[in-house]
């Protein structure tokens, strides 16, 4: 069977004229049955309005996001689609639908920067029932822009140190000044692949978007492209830099999350965090928490071990300054953010917004509530955004500078050639590479399993083995990030 999220990827980017995909491949792609992403990418290929409308309503009266809602893996994909998607209805004259998918569109960016701070990810700390962890620094080595910390479904141990959502919404958020309130700088100086390949080729949902837009990644791009007006822009910078949440919080207005699941948002002068009560898809673990600081430390409670296809649903509570979270009988607590709280949104049939703030209005609360979404009309019926640099069939600058004044960094060396590898790998010699990873104390058994298996000589295919070593989620920079990926090309052959 077909692997959906990647064909899907491939035949999109072959219909904005990239490297042919093939797709009569993606035929039994156009369902949900496994995911939630990989339909709008289908629709998007297809150009199959009627499918996008369906998956819009779906959206509208089954959940924002459905039942991955807050999936740091997958809600990527989503984005990205939903932006061509809008783009393309815009062009084949489908105004209703393009007004759809930007009312639905502004509000997922509207939740994304209730859970974001001006910073990136700088130290990790993740809890799961073996413990907490030390993972070390994220994206900051890389990357200027947005973190967000939100709650979600179907987590995978790749995406803590890898993360798109803040990337993604820096750029919709843009660089440029915007009713009168300066933008986020963004500066992403790591290559970014063209195509789904490789697990180092995690980023190449940036290529797709940038395909979509018809400039490079991080370069400025009409606020309506992403479904918002420039107010809507000011009003969501205003937010992260500590301002008023009231008018973000109201563009959640008709949407809600697919019950029983609820948000809860706190923000403090520190930090800003989201956990979820009562998951609902159990499809993976959950991120049941997470949370950002002002100095980029950023926390993560996983309650369930690591289990690719299965997990328990998890809930979270607050008790004694601390978020405890829990599936079944097992318990994780991390504490909670130092500080005084500002405000706490909770999202579930509406958002309700309770204010901390002044003397004048104590625990003042505000109810948002959830009729059908209006339209935003300036950016759903506006013609397809011009980029501010035009497209040119010249392949995609790899590595892209800084959208503020800042100089461009250095072009990166390229190594050597390295030897060509052996026609049959030596499985003992990957068997130790594999048992000397540094993993999550949740992953060293599944590892364990693996290496006794080459050990012992596999009776499956070690294409299949190659993509179980994939899932350890080792970020390419690390040391050992090169003997990890070459493990798995020797793999898969």
């Amino acid at each position: 069977m077909v692997e959906c999220r990647s064909a899907v990827a491939k035949a999109v980017i072959e219909t904005y004229g990239g490297p042919k995909g093939n797709l009569p491949l993606i035929a039994d792609c156009r369902g949900n049955e496994g995911s939630k992403n990989w339909p709008v990418g289908w629709a998007l290929a297809m150009r199959d309005f009627d499918r996008a409308a369906e998956l819009l309503a779906e959206n509208v009266a089954g959940g924002l996001g459905s039942s991955e809602a807050g999936s740091e893996l997958y809600l990527p994909d989503v984005l990205v689609y939903w932006t061509g998607l809008l783009r393309e209805a815009k062009a084949a004259g489908k105004g209703d639908l393009a007004a759809g998918i930007a009312a639905m569109l502004r509000a997922q960016w509207a939740l994304l920067a209730l859970c974001a701070l001006e910073t990136p990810r700088r130290k990790i700390l993740l809890t799961t029932p073996e413990g907490t962890e030390d993972l070390g620094s994220g994206d900051d080595r890389y990357y200027t822009g947005l973190s967000v910390a939100i709650a979600g479904h179907r987590y995978h141990p790749s995406v803590l140190g890898q993360p798109l959502l803040g990337e993604l919404l820096t750029w919709a958020l843009g660089s440029e000044p915007a009713a009168g309130e300066p933008g986020f700088p963004l500066s992403y100086r790591r290559a970014i692949a063209t195509a789904p390949g490789d697990p180092a080729s995690y980023n190449y949902l940036l290529s797709i978007g940038a395909l979509i837009a018809g400039v490079s990644f991080g370069q400025p791009v009409a606020a309506t492209a992403f479904g918002l007006t420039d107010g809507d822009r000011a009003a969501m910078r205003r937010l992260i830099r500590g301002g008023d949440p009231a008018p973000v919080a109201a563009m959640l207005a008709g949407f809600r999350l697919l019950g029983p699941l609820v948000f809860t948002i706190t923000a403090t002068g520190n930090g800003r965090l989201c956990r979820l009560e009562n998951a609902v898809n159990g499809m993976k673990p959950q991120i049941a928490a997470a949370a950002i600081a002002a100095d980029g430390t950023y926390r993560a409670i996983v309650a369930n071990s690591w289990n690719r296809l299965q997990a328990g649903l998890a809930t979270t509570r607050e008790v004694d300054g601390q978020v405890e979270a829990s599936v079944r009988d097992r318990v994780c607590r991390f504490p909670a953010l130092p500080g005084t709280e500002v405000w706490r949104v909770r999202f579930a049939e509406s958002a309700v917004l309770t204010i901390a703030g002044s003397a004048a209005a104590p625990g003042a609360t505000t109810v948002v509530p959830g009729p059908q979404p209006t339209p935003v009309a300036s950016a759903a019926n506006a013609p397809p955004p011009t980029p501010v640099a035009a497209a040119t069939s010249a392949p995609l600058t790899p590595v892209v500078a800084s959208a503020t004044s800042a100089p461009p960094a250095p072009s990166p060396v390229v190594p050597s050639q390295p030897p060509p590898e052996p026609t049959v790998p030596d499985l003992a010699a990957i068997a130790d590479t594999l048992a000397g990873l540094l993993l999550a104390r949740d992953q060293r058994g599944f590892r364990d399993g693996i290496v006794a298996e080459l050990r012992r000589g596999p009776t499956r295919p070690l294409s299949a083995i190659a993509d179980d070593v994939a899932t350890f989620g080792i970020n390419p920079d690390q040391a050992q990030g090169p003997a990890w990926l070459r493990a798995i090309r020797l793999l898969r052959g």
